[in-house]
């Protein structure tokens, strides 16, 4: 059972992953859209082996997130939250990981802190509440590591066999990247430590083991879609990434995205310590595959953020403790300045309760008490994400737009729309191109698409769209340029864009 404070740490990070977790509200993401549309026709369809979408198969993951969201569904019905839930889930398990490792290598001081730092980073708390598989693959990959960091420590060597569960999961989650991150890591451990283990029978049984859980997936979707699936999800999905040309931008942006994806306790973390042994292989390794092809994005290096929460837990300089109190007062300030805009009385009293929240953290951080200050940061993001935002942010599409669409089919022109299939509680596809789009509308169906989407239809086809309604919804990207002309008019509509559903007219 877990002591007091290390309990209620992860419940406080079960507070967090749960915050808004029904609300489009607190962010999505284009990939997101896919893989909550694959999810819900899944569930449809009964077919779990192959994902699809408006029936035609999906080759781009393995469905072991898919599968989860079948047993939210099957417990608690087709809902936005329960589709959400298996990452919410993962990521209190990641926070209970990572504080497992603080203890053990850092001391028991350390095991709520790397809870609650792990469960209030920036990169948790924007891809641990979305239907996407970074905080689940980081979850096994950490659950893998900790069986292969005993063995390394001198325990028996039967703890790889749990390694080789946890590589299975990484290769229905991520496809091949995700057990070899999981060896390359072991392998660099395993050499400096324990050369032995190389050669045991028990590192054998465990790739056989991981081999037998995830291999039949694999064989299922060859023998189902043979060619098709081979040379689409290996070839485009995974070598397909190597195509795109490698660029040093590029490659500075995926470094810069781990610092950032750790704040507010990047820089609390100390280059040497208790933990290095095991960090810095971690972040090497993660960091290193993820640098080879040209296509990487700043979610590759969430499996990363919890050796960062490692070398934040302990004992911190006095150098980073006041620079991690300051920006704790900075991102207090910003909130607070936030309240220029006009916003809903309810969205503004958590904000400036949140504000508060974060200053009475950087106060507390000041003064060397690391776990009150993350209790305090905790609970300005519950503030924020459970109410904030939900109140102070437009809905991606109103409920009077799909009373408007009721009996009729909903098409949009965003790529992947399972996001507006939760919403509207019933399917909206995807049409691409102005043939298609045409057909569509011409069949009674009725369109969503934002004035940047219409600019790219023909001319004659623009023509011949009617109104059935109109609303603001906010930007799908987001300039800093504009938050601050935002914040200069005191709205929020130069960060808004008008959307339409559509149907086609006479002519």
């Amino acid at each position: 059972m877990l002591p007091p404070l290390p309990l209620a740490a992860l419940l406080l990070v079960a507070a967090v992953a749960g915050a808004g977790l029904d609300s489009a509200a607190v962010g999505s993401h284009p990939d997101e859209g896919l893989y909550l549309a694959l999810g819900r026709e899944m569930h449809t369809t009964g077919d779990w082996i192959t994902p699809t979408v408006d029936g035609l198969p999906d080759y781009s993951k393995p469905p072991l997130l898919e599968w989860a969201m079948q047993v939210a569904f099957l417990l608690f019905g087709v809902k936005l939250w329960a589709a959400r839930l298996p990452v919410a889930l993962a990521t209190v398990g990641l926070a209970w990981v990572a504080g497992r490792l603080a203890r053990d290598e850092v001391g028991s001081d350390a095991e709520p802190v790397a809870i609650l730092f792990t469960g209030t980073m920036l990169g948790v708390l924007r891809y641990g509440r979305l239907a996407m598989q970074d905080v689940p693959l980081a979850l096994a990959l950490a659950l893998g590591l900790t069986c292969v960091w005993r063995v390394a420590r001198g325990e028996d060597s039967r703890w790889l066999l749990g390694a080789g569960v946890a590589g299975a999961a990484a290769a229905l989650l991520k496809g091949p990247v995700g057990p070899l991150l999981l060896a390359l890591i072991a392998t660099w451990w395993l050499v400096r430590r324990r050369p032995d283990t190389l050669r045991s029978r028990w590192l054998l049984a465990a790739i056989g083991l991981g081999v037998v859980l995830a291999a039949p997936w694999y064989v299922l979707m060859a023998e189902r879609h043979g060619s098709a699936f081979l040379g689409q999800f290996f070839g485009a999905e995974n070598l397909g990434k190597f195509r795109f040309p490698w660029t040093l931008a590029g490659e500075v942006g995926l470094l810069v995205a781990l610092p950032v994806l750790a704040l507010p306790w990047t820089l609390r973390a100390r280059a040497r310590g208790p933990a290095a042994a095991l960090a810095w292989p971690w972040v090497a390794v993660v960091l290193g595959v993820f640098s080879l092809p040209g296509l990487k994005h700043d979610h590759y290096v969430v499996p990363a953020l919890v050796p960062l929460a490692l070398l934040a837990s302990g004992p911190s300089s006095v150098a980073g403790r006041r620079a991690s109190a300051a920006l704790l007062g900075v991102i207090a300030v910003l909130c607070l300045l936030l309240l220029r805009l006009t916003l809903p009385t309810g969205a503004a009293a958590s904000l400036v309760l949140g504000g508060v929240l974060l200053g009475a953290g950087a106060w507390l951080m000041g003064r060397d008490r690391a776990f009150s200050a993350a209790v305090a940061v905790a609970g300005a993001a519950v503030l924020i994400l459970a109410v904030t935002l939900p109140v102070a942010i437009p809905a991606p599409v109103p409920p009077r737009a799909w009373e408007a669409a009721a009996g009729r089919t909903v098409y949009t022109a965003s790529e992947n729309p399972g996001l507006l299939s939760f919403l509207a509680d019933r399917p909206v596809h995807r049409v691409h191109g102005a043939a298609a789009t045409l057909q569509a509308l011409e069949s009674g169906g009725v369109l969503i698409l934002d004035a940047e989407e219409e600019g790219q239809l023909p001319a004659e086809l623009r023509g011949r769209l009617e109104t059935v309604t109109s609303w603001r919804r906010l930007r799908g990207r987001i300039s800093p340029s504009s938050v601050l002309d935002a914040w200069h008019a005191r709205t929020l509509d130069s960060l808004c864009l008008t959307a339409r559903m559509v149907q086609i007219g006479p002519g």
